[in-house]
């Protein structure tokens, strides 16, 4: 391939995959605030928590994939913040609670995440 098909390739997977970031993070906000009248709502939930954990865990992977030069430390800040926006505007709605465990959940799936990836990094700069 010539050197202009590739750098084209590279610039069209790139927003691809800020266009699939910003899907899922619309995707989970959306369906973090639609109401769950309909469902029974336990006080604590290992599943729940799972859920929270696994979807900030793969949107972490998502941010650091679209946004490799910005800094991970404040992708991980921004991502904390709407975990914890999220849980304020589910307090205010009025037909979802936020809870404190939930945020705590979001931050364990960015910590996992963020922590493999540094890990890697790591692996990768001492193999080169």
């Amino acid at each position: 391939m010539d050197p202009t098909t590739i750098a084209t390739m590279q610039v069209i997977s790139s927003h691809m995959k800020k266009l699939v970031f910003w899907a899922f993070l619309l995707a989970l906000v959306t369906l973090s605030m639609v109401p769950t009248a309909y469902l029974a709502a336990p006080v604590f939930s290992i599943w729940d928590k799972a859920q929270h954990a696994f979807g900030f865990a793969v949107l972490t992977l998502l941010a650091v994939q679209a946004y490799p030069s910005h800094s991970q430390f404040r992708l991980a800040m921004a991502l904390l913040l709407l975990g914890g926006a999220i849980e304020i505007a589910q307090s205010a709605s009025g037909w979802r609670m936020g809870d404190w465990r939930d945020g705590l959940a979001n931050a364990v799936g960015i910590a996992v995440v963020m922590m493999f990836v540094r890990r890697r990094a790591r692996f990768e700069s001492k193999a080169a």
